[in-house]
């Protein structure tokens, strides 16, 4: 892995997600803990909001693209859908909101690694 392209690669997802939020996006817990599970959130992102998501170091197009990262992300991502709950983060609504939250514990586990 990575390290500087993957982080880099968790702080476009933040930023992405925070836009969507910002225009108010939406995407409920069942749907979210659904992308996780099957290892497809950030391909559906993509493909759902394709003017606002536009990943580099997680996208397969991209030169700056690293499948080991990219395949890394999706895995860590359905593991904390495995066992965290919007409610443990003191979120109500939006999951979009919770994959933030989801997406700054990675980036933090992966700095300490």
């Amino acid at each position: 892995m990575n390290k500087n392209y993957f982080g880099k690669g968790c702080i476009e997802v933040v930023r992405d997600l925070a836009r969507l939020v910002d225009q108010g996006r939406y995407m409920t817990k069942n749907k979210f803990h659904k992308l996780c599970e099957e290892e497809s959130f950030l391909r559906n992102l993509q493909k759902e909001y394709p003017d606002t998501v536009k990943f580099n170091f997680f996208n397969p197009d991209s030169s700056l693209f690293i499948k080991e990262d990219y395949e890394h992300f999706n895995k860590a991502l359905g593991s904390y859908a495995n066992v965290a709950v919007m409610e443990d983060y003191g979120l109500e609504n939006n999951a979009l909101l919770l994959a933030i939250n989801f997406c700054i514990a990675i980036l933090d586990e992966a700095s300490e690694a």
